[in-house]
C-alpha cells in the first residue's frame, strides 16, 4: 500500500490520516521510519523529530532514519535497517533533490521489494508524494520514481496552477491519473484502489472527467 499525503505532514488536523496508518498494523505493532530526505537542506534534523515526536503523541512508534545524500541511499546498512519498519514515511521538502536522491539506489530498490511483498506501506508527504508518481510537474513534466502509475499535486487547496500547467494536466489526465491533494489529506492506494482519508478533499482528474473526494470515499482507478 501507497499512502501520498497531500502536506502539513506531523501537524494537528493530520490525527485522522494517521490513526488510520497504524490501525493497518494495530497500534501497539505499527513501528515508523521517517526519513527527512527532502528536507536535507533545510533543518532535516527537526523535520525528523517533529515526525517522531508527534507520533509518540498518540501512542505510536516511530524512529528518524537519517538518509540525507546518495551515499546514505545506498549504505547497505542504513538499507537494511528498514526491516526494522512496517512503515516507511517520506517527509516533505525538496521534491527535485529528493528524486536526486533516490533514483536507482538500493534504498528504492529495497522499498519497491518491500511493497511486493507486502511487508510495509510507504508514506509520502508533500515532495515525498509528488516524487513516487510516475510524473512530476515542474515547469514540464519531468520522470520520477513511478510506484504510483500517476502524478502527484500536493497542497492542491493553495496550488493556484497557472493555464499551461493545466493544458499540461488535461493532456496528461487522458493516460494516468492526476490526484490534487489537500494538505492534511492523503490517499491510501492499494491495488488499484484509491481512499480517501482526511480533513480536506482530493482533486481526481482521469479519463476526461474531474471528480472530487472527500474523506472515507473509495474510487477504482481501472486503468
Amino acid at each position: 500500500m501507497i499512502v501520498l499525503h497531500g502536506g502539513d505532514e506531523f501537524t494537528q488536523g493530520c490525527e485522522q490520516v494517521d490513526l488510520a496508518i497504524s490501525s493497518l498494523f494495530g497500534l501497539s505493532s505499527c513501528s515508523i521510519g521517517i526519513l527527512p530526505t527532502a528536507a536535507a537542506n533545510h533543518n532535516p534534523l527537526k523535520a525528523a523529530n517533529n515526525g517522531v515526536n508527534y507520533f509518540k503523541k498518540l501512542g505510536i512508534y516511530a524512529e528518524k532514519l537519517m538518509v540525507l545524500n546518495y551515499d546514505d541511499a545506498n549504505d547497505f546498512e542504513i538499507v537494511n535497517n528498514l526491516d526494522n519498519f512496517n512503515v516507511i514515511y517520506f517527509t516533505g521538502g525538496d521534491p527535485d533533490y529528493l528524486f536526486q536522491v533516490l533514483v536507482n539506489s538500493l534504498l528504492i530498490q529495497k522499498i519497491k521489494n518491500k511493497l511486493n511483498k507486502n511487508d510495509c506501506v510507504l508514506v509520502g508527504s508533500s515532495a515525498g508524494a509528488m516524487v513516487f508518481g510516475v510524473k512530476m510537474l515542474r515547469e514540464k513534466l519531468v520522470n520520477t520514481i513511478g510506484i504510483f502509475n500517476g502524478l502527484i499535486i500536493p497542497h492542491y487547496e493553495s496550488s493556484n496552477l497557472s493555464s499551461d500547467r493545466f493544458q499540461i494536466i488535461d493532456e496528461f489526465q487522458k493516460l494516468s491519473p492526476i490526484l490534487g491533494i489537500d494538505s492534511k489529506t492523503s490517499c491510501f492506494y492499494n491495488s488499484g484502489t484509491l481512499k480517501v482519508i482526511g480533513e480536506g478533499k482530493v482533486n481526481l482528474f482521469y479519463d476526461d472527467q474531474r471528480q472530487i473526494l472527500f474523506n472515507d470515499q473509495i474510487i477504482k482507478l481501472t486503468k
